[in-house]
């Protein structure tokens, strides 16, 4: 070893460059690394990739390595860092591109677990009027008149549709309804599952409560810790971003 912690390699050339390379080892590598993670900062790979497979301590590491075994094959003139660097950068770009693959991987398997969600949903009278209930407070939203009327009802049912109507979440039996309408519905019930799983934990969790577990907004307040205030705005803000994803379907 020598006195910087590299291994000594008798097979390189003892060169001014690389005696500088190899004496300023472990600043290039800190310098790498910093370098990497400034790249990824401004890749919008990065944002739908699980960071703990893009490790960028691991590919400095790699890009070192591959330096000091290639040294041999570096084009002359090039400086070394900037050669580690295009390398490291390779790395991080096929890294990247793997993460990218796997985020639209992981999207299309969560849309193929909200079809079976969905279509469990649809077994269940009880369960399947309560998220219907929710895709018409969707409608209402847009209209300033879901919060108050769900808020005040104790619940999704019983609110009243823009014509006037009642809506009591009661669907037709499976043997009743006609094929189309219950496509239909699945389709609803599982861009709502999506449209669900996206929204933040707290704002996720307070609509979920209030509609789907029928829960008063003291009740809610109680399981999130959240004053009842502030429950009334993530359930609101809620129905507004569901409507906008549900919007697509209609």
């Amino acid at each position: 070893m020598t006195s910087n912690g590299s291994a000594a390699r008798d097979d390189l050339p003892s060169t001014p460059e690389w005696e500088d390379f190899r004496g300023s080892i472990v600043d290039h590598r800190k310098r790498l690394e910093r370098a990497l993670r400034r790249e990824m900062i401004h890749d919008a790979r990065a944002a739908t990739a699980r960071l703990q497979n893009v490790a960028v301590v691991d590919l400095a590491d790699d890009a070192l390595c591959h330096t000091l075994d290639q040294w041999r094959s570096k084009p002359g003139g090039t400086a070394p860092f900037e050669w580690m660097l295009k390398h490291a950068l390779l790395l991080l770009d096929a890294a990247l591109d793997r993460e990218a693959l796997a985020a639209e991987s992981r999207q299309e398997e969560r849309a193929e677990e909200s079809k079976l969600v969905a279509h469990d949903l649809m077994q269940d009278d009880d369960e399947r009027a309560a998220w219907l209930d929710m895709v018409e407070l969707t409608r209402l939203a847009g209209d300033g008149e879901a919060g108050d009327g769900a808020i005040e009802g104790g619940g999704a049912r019983g609110v009243l549709s823009p014509d006037g109507h009642q809506f009591d979440g009661l669907t037709s039996p499976a043997d009743a309804s006609v094929p189309d309408e219950r496509l239909q519905q699945r389709e609803t019930l599982a861009a709502l599952e999506r449209a669900l799983l996206d929204l933040p934990e707290v704002r996720r969790r307070a609509v979920a409560h209030r509609f789907l577990d029928g829960l008063g907004i003291d009740e809610v307040a109680y399981l999130l810790d959240l004053e009842p205030d502030d429950v009334e705005i993530e359930v609101a803000e809620a129905l507004k971003t569901l409507r906008g994803d549900l919007k697509q379907l209609r």
